[in-house]
C-alpha cells in the first residue's frame, strides 16, 4: 500500500510537464483501498484528481485464457511427432483435469514456465502428455505432488490380476494409498480433478478410485514402455528426478540401433550396452519395438539384421538370472526373434533361418533356443498333445525337421572338435541333441568323459 501511495503521489507531483502522458495500469479496488489512507477513507476522490481519462479493461474470458495456454504450449512442444502425441488422452486430461485449474493468465504463466523447464531437460525421454498432467499436480496441488514419488509400486503397472482375491487385495491397497495422497480435507485445491488426473496417468488405479468407466487409458505394457509413460516402473523415476534411470537407454540410441544402424554399428552398440550392464533393458526395448501394433513397422531388412546380430552375439552375454522373480535370460532371445520373424514373408522366413543355422558365427547354444521354440510350436518333444501345444507357427513341420538335421550336424561338429568345452555354457545344447538322437548323444557323452 505504501508503494501504491508513493507512485500516485509522484505522478500527481510531476504530471504537469508538457507533452507527457502517464499510462497507469492497475486494479481499481486495490488502488482505492490504498489511497483511502491518504484521504481518510475517500480514495476515489484522490484518484479522480490524478486520473483524467479512465479506461475500464474487462477481465479476460476463460476461452481467451485457454487460448493463451494452448499458444504457449505449442511453442514449447514445437513440431512434436504425431506418434508421440496422444490426442485422446490430452483432451481428457485438459477437459476433466487441467481446465479446472487454469483460471487466469497468472495460472497460465506459472504452469507453462514449470512445464517448459522440465520438458527441455528430458523431452525425448518422457511422454509429453503425461508430463503435462504431472506438472499440473506439481503447480496446483503441491501437497499431493510431494507425496507421489513414494508410491511407485502402488501407482505403476496395470490392473489385471490372476484371481478375484488378488484383484480385490490390490484395489484395497490402492484405496489406502489414495486416502494418504488425497485426505478428506481442504488441503487440495480440487480433489476431484486431482483424482481424475491420477486416473489418466496411472490406469492401474482407475477402478479403485471409481474412474474406470469413462476416464483414462487401458494399460498395455509394450505400448506404455515404448511411449515412456509414467505408469511404467522403469520410467517412473525420471519424471521426478528429470534424469534417466541408471539402467535406462536413451530413446535416440534405441531408435538408431533398431531403425538405422548398420551391422557393425549395431554390434558395437549392443556390446557397449552390455558393458554398461543394460543388456536386459535393450532386449526389452527390441521386444517392444518388434510388436507392430504399437510402433512404426520394422522392415524385413532391419528385422534380418537385428536377428543376425542378436544370435551372433548371444553367447557373449553373461547375465545372472537366478533371482526368484527373474525372467530367464534365455527366453529374451526368443521374445525378440519371434515378432521379428513375423515381419518376414513366409517364403523368405525359412531361407533366412537356414542361413542362421548354417552361420559359423552363431554358436550352437543360441540355435538350441530357437529350435526348441520352433519345435514347441509344432508340439514336438512335449508332454502335451501336439494339438494342445500348437498356437502360432512360424515354420511348418517339414521345415522344423530340416532345421533339426542342420542343428544335429552343427552340434556333432562342435563336439568332435572339442570347441564346446572351450565355450561359455558350451554343452548346454546336449539336452536338445539328446531329444533328436538319444543313442548318439549317449555315445558322445562316454567319449567326453573318457
Amino acid at each position: 500500500e505504501e508503494e501504491i501511495i508513493a507512485v500516485f503521489q509522484l505522478v500527481k507531483a510531476l504530471a504537469d510537464f508538457p507533452n507527457i502522458i502517464y499510462l497507469l495500469a492497475f486494479d481499481y479496488e486495490v488502488v482505492i483501498h490504498a489511497l483511502s489512507k491518504v484521504q481518510y477513507g475517500d480514495g476515489k476522490a484522490y484518484l479522480e484528481k490524478v486520473i483524467q481519462v479512465p479506461f475500464e479493461i474487462p477481465a479476460p474470458s476463460i476461452a481467451s485464457i485457454h487460448e493463451s495456454l494452448f499458444s504457449k504450449l505449442n511453442r514449447i512442444l514445437g513440431d512434436i511427432p504425431g506418434e508421440r502425441w496422444d490426442k485422446a488422452t490430452w483432451v481428457e486430461l485438459f477437459q476433466y483435469g487441467l481446465k479446472k485449474y487454469i483460471r487466469s493468465i497468472r495460472d497460465v504463466i506459472r504452469y507453462t514456465n514449470v512445464f517448459s523447464l522440465k520438458y527441455e531437460l528430458l523431452k525425448d525421454e518422457v511422454n509429453p502428455v503425461d508430463l503435462l498432467g504431472l506438472t499440473c499436480l506439481q503447480v496446483f496441488e503441491p501437497i499431493l505432488y510431494s507425496k507421489l514419488s513414494g508410491y511407485k509400486d502402488t501407482l505403476c503397472g496395470g490392473n489385471e490380476s490372476y484371481s478375484y482375491d488378488l484383484q480385490k487385495s490390490k484395489e484395497e491397497k490402492i484405496q489406502k494409498a489414495i486416502a494418504m495422497l488425497i485426505p478428506e480435507s481442504k488441503m487440495l485445491t480440487n480433489a476431484e480433478a486431482a483424482k481424475t488426473i491420477l486416473a489418466i496417468l496411472f490406469p492401474g488405479i482407475q477402478t479403485a478410485i471409481g474412474k474406470s468407466y469413462h476416464i483414462g487409458r487401458y494399460y498395455t505394457h509394450e505400448a506404455f514402455f515404448i511411449n515412456t509413460n509414467i505408469a511404467v516402473f522403469s520410467c517412473f523415476d525420471r519424471y521426478f528426478s528429470l534424469s534417466l534411470e541408471e539402467d535406462a537407454i536413451s530413446t535416440s540410441m534405441v531408435k538408431h540401433l533398431i531403425y538405422q544402424a548398420n551391422e557393425t554399428e549395431f554390434t558395437e552398440g549392443l556390446q557397449k550396452i552390455y558393458q554398461e550392464g543394460k543388456i536386459i533393458r535393450m532386449f526389452e526395448e527390441i521386444q517392444a519395438y518388434a510388436d507392430r501394433k504399437y510402433v512404426a513397422n520394422i522392415s524385413t531388412e532391419r528385422a534380418s539384421l537385428i536377428i543376425k546380430c542378436l544370435v551372433r552375439q548371444w553367447d557373449s552375454f553373461k547375465v545372472d538370472d537366478n533371482g526368484f522373480l527373474s525372467i530367464p535370460f534365455a527366453w529374451r532371445l526368443v521374445f525378440c526373434v519371434e515378432p521379428l520373424l513375423e515381419v518376414m514373408e513366409l517364403t523368405d522366413r525359412f531361407a533366412f533361418i537356414c542361413e542362421i543355422f548354417e552361420d559359423c558365427n552363431v554358436q550352437v547354444t543360441a540355435l538350441t533356443l530357437l529350435l526348441d521354440e520352433f519345435e514347441r510350436q509344432q508340439g514336438r518333444f512335449t508332454e502335451k498333445d501336439s494339438n494342445e501345444e500348437r498356437g502360432k507357427q512360424l515354420l511348418s513341420l517339414e521345415q522344423v525337421l530340416s532345421l533339426e538335421q542342420i542343428f544335429k550336424a552343427r552340434a556333432v561338429e562342435v563336439l568332435d572338435s572339442g570347441k564346446a568345452l572351450e565355450q561359455y555354457n558350451g554343452l548346454n545344447f546336449l539336452w536338445k541333441l539328446e531329444q533328436i538322437d538319444p543313442e548318439m548323444v549317449a555315445n558322445k557323452k562316454k567319449l567326453i568323459i573318457i
